[in-house]
């Protein structure tokens, strides 16, 4: 399955993974809406698994962040963030083993990477949703 992918530094794609992080932040804006892999940067090495595909989350929104959105997002405002919004639910993965890129990468996801059937059913509904409002042209 080919699904747009993000890299993410560790603690913090690990903390998406849990949960525990539905907001992730950048200084740039994406149109993009809908499914997003979420895989671990191989540096810094040490705090998580490295160069792992971890989950896939639903991308909702991206926008100007704000005081709200600090706990959620694991840090204070900063200059030209951007707010990332993920819907709560998410896939979680066996780990897979990628090599990540800047910015939103395709990423060639194998069926053994999901744990239940049921959750690769859920990433194959999201790529519809996002392939039927023509977003996988809006990467980037």
């Amino acid at each position: 399955m080919l699904i747009p992918a993000l890299t993410i530094k560790q603690p913090w794609a690990d903390r998406i993974a849990s949960g525990a992080k539905t907001i992730e932040t950048r200084t740039w804006y994406t149109a993009y809406r809908g499914p997003l892999a979420i895989c671990s940067s191989r540096l810094p090495r040490g705090q998580g698994p490295a160069g792992k595909a971890l989950c896939i989350v639903f991308l909702m929104h991206c926008r100007a962040m704000t005081v709200e959105d600090e706990r959620a997002a694991g840090c204070p405002v900063y200059e030209g963030a951007m707010a990332w919004v993920f819907h709560p639910g998410r896939i979680v993965l066996n780990p897979v083993d990628v090599r990540g890129q800047r910015g939103i990468f395709s990423l060639s996801l194998p069926e053994y990477a999901f744990v239940a059937p049921d959750d690769l059913a859920l990433a194959r509904r999201w790529l519809d949703w996002a392939r039927d409002r023509d977003m996988l042209g809006k990467i980037g």
